[in-house]
This record gives C-alpha cells, structure tokens and sequence, in this order.
C-alpha cells in the first residue's frame, strides 16, 4: 500500500514547490511540517483519496476462437491479442498528460493463446502469455533500462468426476 502512495507524494511535494501550499488543498491534499515549519521536515501527508488523475486507453483488440470436435476428442484454438497506439495518464491538470505506453505494466502488446484438448472426462489446456519489451520505471532523470519481453507458459490437466458428491461427507 504504501509503495501505490509515493507517486501521489512525490506528485505532492512537486505541487508544494511549483505553486505554493494553497494550492494543494484544491487537490484535497496537505502537508503537515515539524514546528509549522514551510521548509520543516514532513511529518505527515494527507490525502483525501480523491480521484485526480485521469487515464485514456487507445488501442485494438483481437479475439480468434475456434472449437473443433474429432472422434479423438475435442480441440480448442484460441488468441487474444492487444495493440496499444497510446495509454494517456494525468495526475492531475497542472503537468498535462503523459503517454506511458511501453513502460512496465503498460507494454505496447499483449497476446495469449490457449490450446485445449478433452476427451471424455479428461481436459487439458497449455496457454502462452506474451508482451513486448518495456521500461523499467524509475526516475525518469536516469535511464531506464529495458525489460526483454517475457513469455509465460501455464499447463493445466482436468478430470470431471461423476457421481453423488454429497455420499462422500
């Protein structure tokens, strides 16, 4: 929780130094200092757990699905895939937006594809989850390094039991 409130901090104290203190109870946030101190040490910040900021997501999305049925069994093909062109972010109106796209947690594209097999009782699927590369975040002032694009594979096997459940108690 407390990692999620050091950007709205950080974004505090950037207010405080560019406009004054007045202007961050417009934003439901204050500042209180050692001694009343304007330049004293912090002591606590409040924040009214206001939404502020605003996002803007462009983007495309592709679903592909087909089910296939065999005298083998039953087969399952499917793709998601996202493209985004832009993910806009606002603190708030003051420093205009941002467009973070291709930073962590935001990579430019994400696809998964499934693969699923059943057969009776038995089922089984492998998914393959993908995204581009992004930045590592941090201080935008040094440079950020670039996180390769990681692959996940997840493998699951089911068996759909039949009978009455409620005898077994």
């Amino acid at each position: 929780p407390y990692t999620d409130a050091l950007p709205i901090f950080g974004q505090a104290l950037r207010i405080e130094d560019d406009f004054g203190r007045d202007r961050l109870a417009d934003y439901g946030i204050s500042i209180e200092r050692q001694n009343n101190d304007p330049t004293g040490e912090i002591q606590r910040i409040v924040y009214t757990l206001e939404n502020l900021g605003t996002q803007e997501a462009q983007g495309l999305d592709f679903d592909l699905n087909y089910r296939l049925k065999t005298r083998i069994g039953d087969f399952l093909f499917m793709n998601e895939f996202t493209y985004m062109f832009h993910f806009y972010e606002q603190f708030i109106d003051l420093y205009g937006r941002e467009d973070i796209v291709g930073r962590q947690g935001v990579p430019r594209w994400r696809n998964n594809f499934t693969l699923g097999y059943g057969l009776g009782n038995w089922s089984g699927q492998v998914i393959v989850r993908s995204t581009a590369d992004m930045l590592q975040t941090g201080n935008i002032s040094t440079n950020l390094s670039r996180i390769p694009s990681p692959t996940q594979f997840d493998l699951s096997l089911g068996y759909k039991f039949s009978g009455n459940y409620r005898d077994w108690e």
